[in-house]
């Protein structure tokens, strides 16, 4: 039997075809198994990591919602001179401000006593006092800027519970009065370590030549509003005028204005007072005026920036042993005086003296206490 030819090409033909066909579909079987597996593994990285990102996210809330709850609180003031300007931004990286908890957190634990803690970073804030150029070569045309940084460092804690009231007020006492716990200004071994925000590489070491620690709260430059200790009554400013230089202030049970807890104005009482908590309240709505007392009665006025001014805005901040959230405000310059809601109008505030002058708040009259409620 004698096969044609085209016949035999024809069926070569096929079966190549259907060879070709075959591994097409292999091959895209193969492929589309890879890819799957790819599509899986990955789908599975992701959730792992979604996972591992909810974990981490649920921590940092639950760390973070710690932070309301320590017993005390303090602002360091590294003072910094370094013959090179650097940004403020390398103090906020989280290299840097790791750098900041491990000297903080050592040097701490070096001046107290019979107690051991973790200080937690709340804010650093980096202030330049100044900044100046200076002749780095007489002979030389080249100079050299100089800055003077305070670096204002909020830190929170809680002593150890072995730790009893009186090894507490000792400690608070030797953090806040301890001389130049850093050393002298000519002993170069304490330093941060400032890291720059795009290279970990670039790093300088900037020497601490002044430390000075004061006692402070939680509600340190935050807003809050100021309730009645037990009716749902708020410190409210009667705004009739803007521009006026005071504004009565009354106790609202629908209208409240919030303040910002700021550095008292008068400065020098907290340097010679360091474990004291002093405090200005500044309005939210009318620019540059603070609660004053005045007369015996509590306004808000626009800062003239003079002596008496600066003294009637300053109060020193009380916080209940039984609950850190209820505070009593007494003045600066009249001693045992104290702001109160008037027994007479029950709407206005005072400046008095309650009948149980000990600086124990727990015992006070309930007219005298208030609560601090942040605004968030």
């Amino acid at each position: 039997m004698v096969l044609h030819p085209r016949k035999s090409c024809r069926c070569d033909g096929r079966r190549r075809k259907i060879i070709l066909i075959a591994f097409i579909i292999g091959g895209n079987f193969w492929l589309g198994t890879i890819l799957l597996a790819s599509v899986i593994t990955n789908f599975e990285n992701n959730l792992t990591i979604l996972k591992l990102y909810r974990t981490q996210l649920k921590r940092a809330q639950t760390e973070g919602s710690d932070e309301k709850y320590y017993e005390y609180y303090f602002r360091i003031d590294y003072t910094i001179v370094e013959s090179t300007c650097i940004p403020v931004d390398w103090f906020n990286t989280n290299a840097t401000r790791t750098s900041i908890f491990h000297l903080t957190n050592a040097k701490l634990n070096m001046i107290t006593k019979n107690s051991i803690f973790n200080v937690n970073i709340i804010s650093v804030n980096p202030i330049i006092k100044n900044n100046y150029t200076v002749e780095s070569n007489p002979f030389s045309r080249g100079r050299t800027r100089v800055c003077d940084y305070v670096l204002q460092l909020y830190i929170g804690f809680n002593f150890s519970s072995y730790c009893n009231d009186a090894c507490r007020t000792e400690n608070v006492q030797l953090l806040t009065f301890t001389y130049k716990p850093f050393g002298d200004s000519l002993d170069r071994s304490f330093s941060i370590a400032l890291y720059s925000p795009t290279s970990t590489t670039s790093t300088v070491d900037f020497k601490i030549y002044q430390f000075v620690i004061y006692q402070s709260s939680i509600y340190f430059h935050k807003q809050v509003y100021i309730r009645s200790f037990n009716e749902s009554h708020y410190v409210s400013a009667l705004i009739l005028d803007s521009t006026a230089l005071r504004t009565s202030i009354v106790m609202s049970p629908i209208d409240r204005t919030f303040f910002i807890i700021t550095d008292p104005l008068n400065e020098r009482i907290v340097e010679n007072n360091p474990s004291i908590i002093y405090i200005s309240l500044l309005s939210t709505v009318v620019p540059n005026a603070y609660l004053r007392h005045e007369n015996a009665r509590i306004l808000l006025r626009k800062n003239d920036k003079s002596i008496s001014f600066k003294q009637d805005t300053t109060f020193k901040l009380l916080i209940s042993k039984n609950n850190k959230d209820v505070v009593a405000f007494q003045a600066l310059d009249l001693a045992d005086s104290h702001i109160a809601i008037d027994s007479e109008s029950h709407t206005a505030l005072v400046l008095t003296q309650p009948k149980n002058k000990q600086s124990d708040i727990d015992n006070f009259e309930t007219r005298f206490l208030f609560k601090l409620h942040l605004n968030e």
